[in-house]
């Protein structure tokens, strides 16, 4: 089975750092193209750039907020039109709120529903 995703288009939310970068590194060492989505523009244009050229595919870097319609809309838009398509969708963008506890410390148990309700709405959107 081939497993290889070479000439397809994927898009990465959450993807300047931790899973989401390892995520989108590991789709393009299979051969996809890359559109790449996170808050923080300056570390997600550096590893869109280091990431394109490590793997020769093509990379579009998109400053966006999951948490915001307008964002959401404006990074689909702007890979459409960069790539034509999308043929993968990864949704890593979110965070545990600073009012939650840390997983270590308890767990998800006691994040109570305010805290979980912000963690996965923002999976979900």
């Amino acid at each position: 089975m081939d497993l290889r995703f070479d000439g397809k288009i994927v898009l990465v939310t959450g993807s300047s750092r931790g899973i989401g970068l390892s995520i989108a590194e590991g789709f393009a060492s299979d051969g996809a193209n890359l559109g790449m989505a996170a808050r923080g523009v300056e570390s997600l244009r550096q590893e869109a750039v280091r990431i394109g050229q490590t793997y020769d595919v093509m990379t579009h870097a998109v400053q966006a907020d999951m948490g915001r319609t307008a964002d959401v809309t404006n990074f689909v838009q702007e890979c459409i039109a960069q790539f034509g398509g999308v043929d993968v969708l990864v949704n890593c963008a979110g965070d545990v709120p600073s009012s939650a506890p840390l997983l270590g410390r308890g767990g998800f148990s006691d994040c109570g529903i305010d805290p979980r309700h912000h963690l996965f709405s923002e999976q979900l959107h």
